[in-house]
């Protein structure tokens, strides 16, 4: 009896290893987030299948990802290869991959929404610049109807210590104080310092903000290059990169620009093609977001511009909806 007992015993202890093991690797479902899936097989070219009995969607490895409806994936990842090592012109690539230039610029607006560079925290010596860019509309074929009131972007570039950089498009028009409490918002450890120029908006800042210690310099050149070295580095050549490299960007990618910027600086050296690769697969944002760009950039011209917007591109996705929904404004940061 003891044996028989032992024995089933032994069955159940086989059979709950052999469940757990069935469920390391499962993806969780990107369109309800339930982590409870089961696999459903698997494509000719070796792609894994799930389905998720919470929503009864079926998706695969790349669903969600900046891979997602891509039927070229070894191309796509030669393409993310070639952007990790520096800037590459779209006729570059169009060439090297053997594929159209619009393809060339579907992936490269794909990929650079998976390189989401945002940090959670900052620590130490927090430094804090604006700089201003021209508003673009490159690409729009409508120029010739809209006013040219010379209206600038203000992007904010804040670095600490630890070289965690963020790089921020806040607004079109002139800063207020709403727009740097969002980007440092719950980013700030209790031991941070703040360095930055002087400003009437950061003066404001730190009249808000009392018990943060916070140091504003003058503007004279020498000085900043002294104390704020990460941020004025940065800004220089970010402004190089843009206007020389890329001959303007439009102002509506300007975000993911900063985010291919923020992967490839001096300051981010250290992260090898393998871990962006990882973070490309990982992100399951990165659809929503590609699809969604000409919303969010609708609803930041609302909010955040007083230039008029207009509509230059149309195309919608249902599946991108759907995502889009679980996701909160932050996320598409």
């Amino acid at each position: 009896m003891n044996s028989n007992t032992h024995l089933l015993n032994q069955i159940r202890q086989n059979r709950y290893l052999w469940r757990q093991n069935r469920l390391i690797g499962l993806a969780p479902c990107p369109y309800c987030q339930n982590t409870k899936t089961h696999r459903n097989g698997h494509r000719k070219n070796g792609l894994k299948l799930f389905h998720c009995p919470n929503c009864n969607k079926s998706f695969s490895e790349r669903t969600g990802t900046c891979f997602h409806y891509t039927r070229l994936k070894s191309k796509m990842d030669q393409c993310a290869s070639m952007m990790t090592n520096g800037y590459v012109s779209l006729k570059e690539m169009s060439d090297k991959l053997n594929v159209s230039i619009p393809t060339a610029f579907e992936w490269r607006h794909k990929i650079l929404s998976g390189m989401k560079n945002n940090p959670s925290q900052f620590d130490g010596t927090v430094e804090l610049q604006s700089i201003e860019l021209a508003f673009s509309r490159k690409g729009l074929r409508v120029k010739n109807t809209l006013k040219r009131n010379g209206a600038t972007v203000k992007m904010l570039i804040v670095a600490d210590s630890n070289n965690s950089v963020a790089l921020h498009l806040s607004k079109i028009g002139k800063l207020i104080l709403d727009d740097i409490s969002d980007v440092l918002k719950e980013k700030l450890s209790s031991a941070s310092q703040i360095v930055s120029p002087f400003s009437e908006v950061f003066l404001q800042f730190k009249k808000v903000n009392q018990q943060m210690p916070i140091t504003l310099h003058s503007h004279d050149r020498h000085r900043l290059c002294e104390k704020t070295p990460q941020t004025n580095m940065l800004a220089s050549q970010l402004k190089n990169w843009i206007y020389l490299s890329m001959r303007g960007v439009s102002t509506k990618y300007l975000t993911n620009y900063a985010h291919w910027f923020g992967h490839i600086n001096e300051l981010a050296k250290n992260i090898s093609y393998s871990a962006v690769d990882q973070n490309l697969k990982s992100n399951k944002f990165a659809w929503a977001l590609y699809a969604a760009r000409e919303k969010i950039y609708h609803r930041f011209m609302l909010h955040k511009a007083e230039e008029e917007y207009v509509c230059s591109f149309a195309k919608e996705w249902k599946t991108a909806g759907e995502m889009c929904l679980l996701f909160s404004d932050s996320d598409f940061d």
